[in-house]
């Protein structure tokens, strides 16, 4: 079976800021969060080759 995965692209300012044009809120977190319990890879990008992290590296900053 192959890995799910979820690109996230760019997002406008939000509450707190990831990297570059990527920042988020609690409750879009919350979603984040349940999305990888449901077994997806998230990953954090702008584009294909540029990526900023994976849920893993941020979810610390939500209280997760």
């Amino acid at each position: 079976m192959s890995k799910k995965s979820l690109s996230v692209l760019q997002m406008t300012v939000r509450a707190v800021k990831l990297g570059n044009n990527q920042s988020i809120t609690q409750e879009e977190a919350e979603a984040f969060q349940a999305i990888q319990a449901a077994g997806y890879k998230v990953k954090f990008q702008l584009l294909p080759d540029v990526s900023i992290g994976y849920w893993n590296d941020f979810k610390s900053k939500f209280g997760f």
